[in-house]
């Protein structure tokens, strides 16, 4: 009896492990062992290129700093405000009520949600200061953030479409209007900073609008124009709740003023796709006119784009590194030419000075004359004073005329400067660069090393290349086996 039972538990717990073996080996069939390989190596050769090749140029620390503080997994960033069903599409998704749901604000914080083997919940403060999951980076932002964000892990049913290890990130529902500040003042922390540290390392991104405020809420206007700035290839906008309406008339006029409000802030002729949808099992009013099945299927599109993270991850990755490439790039040729102009002409205004001091004072002690050496050496040395003065003002006059010249020196200086993808990139960081040169002397900027800007040229030109081929040639052979 007892050698029956421990047979038959044997072969219970072997039958478990076979399903579970089962599951997980479903689960990864999607990832084959040259994408694992791949993911691997371009992970490595990122790593590398910040550690020996951006940060020694980004002088200011301004650029690395989505290379290399970055979370470990993949996630989907949701945004939008409030009531726009941020937190719905997340339930939905999940397949279980993690989120609270209303029309008022339900959330205050970041909320992180991932799946897990069990059910647990982590406070702000322990989840940046556990540094195997990667947010130590917001520890930056101040207590007000870290005590008002939250990771929950839940053990969901296997049935869910979140894969293991994809991250969804509710954000705090976007409210007031457009005001320099005011995240600042009623948050206790800058609410567009945050939203652009993680939308930097997303790999998709939803924005989502609801009827009652197609685009009107100026903190949603202000995370457009700022936090998502030059992210477009990730982001998504959302027309939510469109269940809600009573007729087509009602859609075609909050449609449109979405698209006006977007109009003010997009610098476009043309405003990206707009996906309409509602929440799953959701009625439009009878003789509506509404297309329900479009709307259902437009929703299944923005779940598979959320699902797509984890396959964008490597992509967005080589992305994020070009674009902190160019922005070094650009910044260390500007900083370069506009040291070496400066510190030219300081020396020679420094050179003359001292030269014709010296002289007058060699001319008054040739003459053997006490009473004119000594006056003559007074005269020399007040001169001298006078004309170092003089040298100060003009140079501070000089640097600022250097620093107005800064679109032409990009121009003449940096490599496919005319191209459409440098321009983009300039232009999101030129105040700060001429913010950041208007702070001292461009005498005392740090001399470029220019086999460190070669090395930035050939990974902005070949290496980065080598590895998107790579990375698309195994996603092809694994879609296709």
């Amino acid at each position: 009896s007892y050698s029956f039972c421990t047979l038959l538990g044997a072969g219970v717990i072997m039958m478990r492990r076979s399903m579970l073996k089962g599951r997980v080996v479903r689960f990864c069939s999607t990832i084959s062992a040259e994408q694992i390989k791949i993911t691997a190596e371009i992970e490595r050769a990122v790593n590398q290129a910040a550690t020996d090749i951006v940060k020694p140029l980004d002088h200011w620390n301004k650029f690395g700093g989505p290379l290399e503080n970055r979370p470990k997994t993949p996630m989907v960033l949701l945004l939008g405000n409030h009531s726009a069903g941020k937190s719905t599409f997340i339930n939905n998704l999940v397949g279980a009520s993690v989120q609270e749901t209303g029309v008022a604000p339900t959330d205050d914080g970041f909320t992180l949600i991932m799946r897990g083997d069990v059910s647990a919940d982590e406070d702000g403060p322990t989840l940046v200061g556990t540094p195997s999951h990667g947010f130590q980076d917001l520890s930056r932002f101040g207590p007000a953030l870290v005590s008002h964000l939250k990771l929950k892990v839940r053990k969901m049913d296997h049935k869910t479409k979140v894969p293991q290890g994809l991250v969804l990130v509710d954000s705090p529902g976007n409210i007031g209007s457009p005001q320099k500040g005011s995240s600042n003042n009623d948050r206790g922390y800058d609410l567009l900073k945050a939203t652009r540290w993680f939308a930097e390392r997303a790999d998709v991104i939803l924005l989502l609008f609801d009827p009652a405020n197609p685009g009107t809420t100026g903190e949603t206007l202000d995370v457009l124009t700022n936090s998502l700035a030059d992210l477009d290839h990730k982001f998504l906008l959302v027309m939510n709740k469109v269940d809600q309406f009573d007729n087509v008339t009602d859609f075609a006029r909050a449609y449109g003023a979405l698209c006006w409000n977007l109009s003010k802030v997009i610098p476009k002729k043309d405003i990206p796709k707009i996906h309409t949808m509602c929440a799953p099992g959701m009625i439009v009013k009878e003789g509506s006119g509404l297309p329900i099945e479009r709307f259902e299927v437009t929703r299944e599109e923005v779940v598979a784009q959320a699902l797509r993270a984890p396959d964008r991850r490597m992509d967005n990755l080589l992305t994020s590194l070009k674009e902190v490439c160019v922005k070094t790039q650009i910044t260390a040729k500007v900083s370069n030419v506009l040291r070496r102009r400066y510190k030219s002409t300081k020396t020679q205004l420094r050179a003359g000075i001292t030269l014709t001091t010296v002289g007058a004072i060699s001319a008054c002690v040739a003459s053997q004359a006490w009473p004119t050496i000594v006056a003559g050496t007074a005269v020399s040395l007040t001169c001298a004073g006078v004309a170092e003065f003089s040298a100060r003002k003009y140079l501070q006059k000089f640097q600022q005329n250097l620093i107005a010249e800064i679109d032409q020196i990009v121009k003449t200086e940096v490599p496919n400067s005319q191209d459409q993808d440098v321009l983009s990139r300039y232009s999101t960081i030129k105040d700060e660069i001429v913010q950041k040169l208007s702070e001292k002397e461009l005498s005392s900027l740090p001399k470029v090393n220019q086999r460190q800007v070669q090395s930035l040229e050939r990974l902005i030109n070949e290496e980065i290349p080598r590895l998107r081929e790579k990375a698309c040639s195994a996603r092809y052979s694994a879609n296709s086996a």
